[in-house]
C-alpha cells in the first residue's frame, strides 16, 4: 500500500498486494444512521432524486448489475466526466455512509474509471459538460491500463492502491464519514485507509453525493448503492429535460394562436407527462 502526496506523480510505481474475492455479503455492520436510498437502478434514474450531467449521458445495463440485475455506467468520453449528483445534501454534521458496489473492466489505456463520493459543489453548480465541480470525498475505481489504480481521496489527501487485481470483478466500497469529520474508507469489508485530515465542517457542513465516471470503449458498472444519514432537500425542484430533443435549448418564439390540440407525453424520459401545444403547421 501507498499513500500519496497530493501532488504525487507517482501513480504507475509498481505495487503488489493481496486479494481476496468479494463475498456477496462484506462484514461492515449496518450504519447506526437512517437509510436515506438504496438505489438499485431498476426503476431508471429518477429525475427527483438525480440530476444527470454531461455527455454522453449515464445509462442503465439491464442484466449486467451485481446479481444479473440492473446496473448504472457513468457514460463520459475522452474529455469529461458523466453522471448524476443527488438533489438532497448530506448533512456531513450527522455523520454519513456511502456504499456501492462497482466493477471495472479495463480495455484501454485511459477514460475508464468511476468515482463516488460526496462534491465540493452544491446540485446547482453542475451544469452541463464543463460544469463539473470538484470531490471533497471520493472514491476512484480507475480501470485504465495507464493509470491503475484505486484512490481514496479527502481533499489533498490521497491513498492509492493497484487496480489490476481487482479487474472485472465485483468489488464492494464503503465511505464513512464520522460526525467529527473523520473519513475511513473500506474495500470488500475491510479497512484500507483512515484520512489524517479531517473535512472542515465549519466550510463544508452540506454537500450533495455524486456518482460519475467514464467508460469509454468498456463497461464501467455501478450497482447497490446506499447512502446513510440525514438529507436535506431544497423546498422545490426544478427536473431539466434529458432528452436529447430540448438538450440543445432551442426555443420557439412564436404565438400559439389559434391553438389546434395539446398532447400530454413522458417526452424528457422523466417519468411524468409533459404537455405539448401545437398549432396549425408546427
Amino acid at each position: 500500500f501507498e499513500t500519496l502526496p497530493a501532488n504525487s506523480d507517482t501513480a504507475n510505481d509498481p505495487l503488489t498486494f493481496n486479494v481476496r474475492p468479494a463475498k456477496n455479503d462484506p462484514d461492515l455492520p449496518v450504519p447506526d444512521l437512517p437509510l436515506i436510498l438504496e438505489e438499485k437502478w431498476e426503476d431508471g434514474i429518477t429525475a427527483g432524486t438525480w440530476k444527470q450531467f454531461g455527455e454522453p449521458l449515464p445509462e442503465l445495463k439491464p442484466d449486467q448489475g451485481r446479481l444479473e440485475s440492473t446496473a448504472f455506467d457513468p457514460g463520459g468520453d475522452k474529455n469529461y466526466e458523466s453522471g448524476v449528483v443527488s438533489r438532497f445534501a448530506l448533512d456531513l454534521t450527522q455523520g454519513a455512509v456511502i456504499d456501492f458496489w462497482a466493477k471495472g473492466r479495463a480495455t484501454g489505456p485511459h477514460w475508464q474509471s468511476a468515482s463516488v463520493g460526496v462534491s465540493l459543489g452544491t446540485t446547482e453548480d453542475y451544469a452541463g459538460i464543463e460544469g463539473q465541480p470538484a470531490h471533497l470525498i471520493r472514491t476512484y475505481v480507475g480501470a485504465e491500463e495507464e493509470l491503475d489504480y484505486v484512490e481514496y481521496r479527502l481533499g489533498a489527501e490521497v491513498h492509492r492502491e493497484p487496480h489490476r487485481p481487482l479487474d472485472d470483478s465485483w468489488h464492494q466500497y464503503r465511505i464513512l464519514i464520522a460526525p467529527d469529520g473523520t473519513v475511513t474508507f473500506y474495500r470488500d469489508g475491510e479497512e484500507q485507509y483512515e484520512a489524517e485530515a479531517k473535512i472542515d465542517l465549519d466550510v463544508h457542513a452540506q454537500r450533495p453525493v455524486m456518482v460519475e465516471g467514464r467508460s469509454w470503449e468498456t463497461d464501467i458498472l455501478i450497482d447497490d448503492l446506499r447512502i446513510y444519514g440525514t438529507a436535506i432537500w431544497p423546498e422545490s425542484i426544478e427536473i431539466e429535460s434529458v432528452s436529447p430533443l430540448f438538450r440543445s435549448g432551442r426555443v420557439v418564439a412564436r404565438d400559439l394562436d389559434p391553438l389546434s390540440a395539446v398532447m400530454a407525453a413522458d417526452i424528457d424520459g422523466s417519468g411524468l407527462p409533459d404537455l405539448v401545444a401545437t398549432t396549425n403547421g408546427a
